[in-house]
């Protein structure tokens, strides 16, 4: 559970960070350094974040920590035109009225097939590859220059103006700050290009409230936000036209958060699975590092040792053979068939699903099927959810008791579900945005 002085906090700085204008938002949107500052913890960053850190607190001393970004901004400005102008991977497209941005999601194709579907022209690009990005519209590596000391120069002004409780983190801000100012201000004029190519506003489709959506906000278009993963209360979100919630919890939130963007919940109302199977679990993976997918190990030989039927569903975006590797050990079948959740629930109809935390919790429990989660209740991503993910799924190994009677009696997978589903949200004493 959250202290109720760490939520306020936390609660404080992240609805100022909201109500920032979006031109600048994107500059403090950091839900790593928010749930640092809620975790009484000092942010841990990678060696670049690290290297750029040391060098704008060296260069403040001195008073010239904004030439120092510039001149790191302008030089990974150049580093991305280089990239976006490849000419091995160069593909000259047309200027559609739809844009459609991904990045390889497990979810993405299913997100794209669901935007394309009524719709003429979609131009589609891959945030992972620039090269993606190639279309018939006319943008310099100066626009994108000028784009840079525009912003810089907004965000400058605003800076002294930082709130007391943001103010002692400025170093870190900063660094957030330079880490993302280039990628801002390549992907805003790219926007812009197009749209003054296209000669009208087009529509794009974000699956992820990163840096480019911001920059494609702030470009003027019309943005619909898919969202694709569960949302953080450390996010801070960029002011999209319309957004696709997963949860009806999410769409409650981000309609408090973004008052002026059209808002509604994607999940369906589900038929439930009927005739769930005794003593059959599906797992549904991720695709997290070796230490991550380690948690389950206790699980599957619990469910090994007691002879339950174990079948695992790769991410779609899994890769490694640690699911082969664990194939001698334990008697688990690993289905690789690329379906949606939905299908597989119903050929498979477990008696109840397993996973870190994830969709497929959401998911499990929207068709009446028991979701259990491996990751510890008080795990700080858990905690930091919108979705009440501890209140709405068992836990292992805390639950061990309700899970083998869900194993074994439909009866008592019922009174489960009933139970969960009538769940409120718990997790936290307070929401961020409680106006």
């Amino acid at each position: 559970m959250y202290k109720e002085s760490m939520v306020k906090r936390l609660s404080k700085l992240v609805q100022w960070a909201q109500t920032l204008p979006n031109d600048i938002r994107w500059a403090f949107a950091d839900s790593a350094l928010y749930q640092s500052i809620d975790h009484g913890k000092r942010i841990t960053r990678g060696s670049r974040g690290r290297i750029l850190s040391f060098i704008l607190r060296a260069s403040q001393k001195v008073k010239i920590e904004w030439l120092a970004i510039l001149g790191v901004a302008f030089y990974e400005a150049a580093k991305m035109w280089r990239a976006y102008q490849k000419p091995d991977t160069y593909c000259s497209k047309d200027v559609e009225p739809h844009i459609f941005v991904g990045f390889g999601a497990g979810m993405e194709e299913e997100l794209f097939r669901i935007f394309a579907e009524d719709r003429r022209g979609v131009f589609r690009a891959d945030q992972q590859r620039l090269e993606s990005f190639n279309v018939d519209h006319e943008m310099r590596l100066k626009d994108v220059f000028r784009t840079v000391l525009q912003s810089l120069g907004r965000l400058k002004n605003e800076w002294p103006t930082l709130p007391l409780d943001a103010h002692e983190y400025r170093v870190e801000f900063l660094t957030h700050l330079t880490m993302r100012v280039a990628r801002y201000c390549f992907f805003r004029t790219w926007f812009e290009c197009y749209t003054k190519a296209l000669g009208r506003a087009p529509e794009v489709c974000l699956i992820s409230p990163d840096t480019l959506a911001f920059a494609a906000v702030d470009a003027g278009v019309i943005s619909d936000f898919y969202q694709h993963g569960l949302m953080r209360l450390s996010g801070v979100f960029p002011d999209f036209t319309r957004v696709r919630a997963l949860t009806a919890d999410e769409a409650s939130y981000l309609q408090k958060a973004l008052p002026r963007s059209v808002i509604r919940s994607a999940l369906p109302i589900a038929k439930p699975i009927e005739n769930t199977r005794d003593r059959v679990v599906l797992v549904a993976s991720i695709y997290g590092s070796v230490s991550q997918m380690n948690i389950v190990i206790p699980f599957l030989e619990w469910a090994d040792a007691a002879g339950m039927t174990i079948l695992v569903r790769r991410h779609p975006k899994e890769q490694s053979d640690y699911w082969s590797s664990l194939s001698p050990r334990f008697r688990l079948t690993i289905d690789d068939r690329n379906e949606p959740i939905a299908k597989v629930f119903t050929r498979v109809r477990p008696a109840i699903v397993v996973s870190w935390f994830s969709t497929a919790m959401v998911d499990a429990l929207n068709y009446g099927l028991i979701p259990v989660m491996l990751v510890p209740n008080d795990d700080d991503a858990v905690r930091d959810l919108i979705y009440p993910l501890v209140t709405r799924t068992l836990n292992w190994p805390n639950d061990k008791v309700q899970i083998d009677k869900a194993l074994r009696s439909s009866a008592a997978r019922g009174a489960i579900i009933r139970t969960l589903k009538a769940q409120g949200n718990q997790s936290h004493p307070q929401t961020l945005f409680s106006y």
